[in-house]
């Protein structure tokens, strides 16, 4: 913008680009490339987006590798920095699906688009040998499981020495 509060644009080496004038600097450029930069003239990938100065987010679709990533970036320090996400509901969908919600109140749901707990998992499927919670140690041996149908398996609890506390009236069978 000049001093009447306009833009100049500006064909540069096979970019265009948007300058301020009054300010002396380039908010906006598409490279020859076809990369766009917000905030930067020099955009690193099809989208950057800076605060003026190495740190912003940068948008990489990848058609041949079948994803698109998103980069929270400091260009000067080489470092990754954190991508802060402000909703009323965060929701990550898989194929058009939702998979995991995080809720209003920081409850995560997986399976489920309502969580009524911190951590609620609702099984993908009513087989009762299907697992609704399964945790692996480095070796992949199973150390703790939950399946659809409610059974609790620790592997190796006896073993180990620990014990088991149970607040209620239950049955226990193999």
């Amino acid at each position: 913008k000049n001093s009447e509060g306009h833009y100049r644009l500006i064909t540069n080496g096979g970019e265009l680009q948007i300058y301020d004038q009054t300010d002396s600097r380039q908010p906006f450029t598409i490279d020859s490339s076809g990369q766009i930069g917000i905030g930067t003239s020099t955009p690193a990938s099809l989208l950057s987006v800076s605060d003026g100065g190495n740190t912003g987010f940068e948008f990489i679709p990848q058609h041949s590798n079948t994803r698109n990533i998103l980069f929270s970036y400091d260009r000067g320090s080489s470092a990754y920095r954190s991508l802060d996400i402000d909703a009323l509901d965060v929701h990550f969908n898989m194929g058009g699906t939702e998979k995991v919600r995080i809720d209003s109140s920081g409850n995560v749901g997986i399976g489920t688009s309502v969580p009524g707990a911190k951590l609620q998992v609702i099984g993908s499927t009513a087989d009762n040998s299907a697992h609704s919670v399964l945790i692996r140690d480095s070796s992949n041996a199973s150390t703790f499981s939950v399946r659809n149908d409610g059974r609790v398996d620790i592997p190796g609890a006896a073993v180990l020495g620990s014990t088991l506390s149970v607040a209620s009236t239950s049955t226990f069978s193999d």
